[in-house]
């Protein structure tokens, strides 16, 4: 295991603790998938070679918001070790989970943070049929020490809900315990620009229900490093075959749908329109005699 694979590994079961204390939600469904949130995470320390050990990465400083029924979340932090900054929210087509990280470091320290978005969908076509979604990662990466523990990561699973499904394991479920049925991984180290796209799908019948669990993590190591997802992270579910695929926007529900904004008139605004309906009214009125 490569000195990035154990950064991932290991930060993972931090974040994921940050996960465990969370608690579990429920949200008012009676039926259907009810598990979702999203959390923003960052954690920091000292590196002074350029492999930062195993056992080093359990001593990170971890910080967090978020958490189960939260939309939305983001972390900002910045000091002598770095800055780190990332943010998630589910929202877009069908609600998907949308992402975002990026990571500085300065010399001799080594920074991280990490999004995850977690969302449940129920599968209401009246046939069987596979369910695509397309993810994108685009980004650039800046590694001067050539140092193994920077760079970019982003992990996506589709996961059939069972019933024992928890939005305080989601992370672990997916990233840590090998998960085969719908997963894929986008591991980016090489300095440069990052433009790399993956499909997932799952085969669903009437009335599956499943989850998207996505995590991004950005982390420098060593002078002037920079990891850079800031371009985020973004997902949406895709029709591979028009004839014999399901459409996802009229066979997918989601546990949570992102509000739609309606622009509201100021009061001035207000005060005008109704001033015009009651002078129509009442021309209105007059016109009748």
């Amino acid at each position: 295991m490569t000195a990035k694979q154990r950064l991932i590994k290991f930060s993972t079961i931090g974040f994921t603790c940050l996960l465990l204390g969370i608690g579990v939600h429920s949200s008012a469904q009676t039926s259907g998938p009810n598990e979702w949130g999203v959390l923003a995470n960052g954690a920091h320390n000292d590196c002074p070679d350029n492999a930062c050990p195993s056992y080093f990465l359990g001593l990170l400083v971890e910080e967090g918001n978020g958490g189960a029924g939260s939309a939305a979340a983001s972390f900002n932090l910045s000091n002598a070790r770095g800055t780190v900054n990332s943010s998630v929210a589910i929202d877009g087509g069908l609600s998907v989970p949308s992402l975002a990280a990026f990571a500085s470091s300065n010399p001799n320290s080594f920074v991280q943070t990490e999004a995850t978005g977690i969302q449940g969908y129920t599968y209401t076509a009246a046939n069987a049929g596979t369910i695509t979604l397309s993810a994108t990662l685009t980004g650039n990466i800046t590694n001067p020490d050539n140092d193994e523990a920077t760079g970019l990561t982003a992990q996506i699973c589709l996961i059939p809900d069972s019933g024992t499904f928890f939005f305080t394991d989601a992370a672990f479920t997916c990233l840590l315990s090998g998960i085969t049925p719908s997963s894929t991984q986008m591991l980016v180290t090489a300095t440069g620009a990052v433009n790399q796209s993956q499909n997932i799908a799952i085969d669903l019948t009437p009335g599956d229900d499943f989850y998207v669990v996505a995590v991004l993590t950005a982390a420098a190591a060593g002078s002037a490093a920079v990891s850079d997802a800031s371009n985020t992270l973004t997902m949406e579910f895709t029709i591979a075959n028009h004839s014999t695929d399901p459409n996802p926007a009229t066979t997918l529900t989601p546990a949570f749908s992102a509000p739609i904004n309606v622009p509201m008139l100021p009061l001035g605004g207000l005060l005008a329109l109704f001033i015009g309906i009651a002078v129509l009214a009442k021309r209105g009125h007059r016109s009748n005699f």
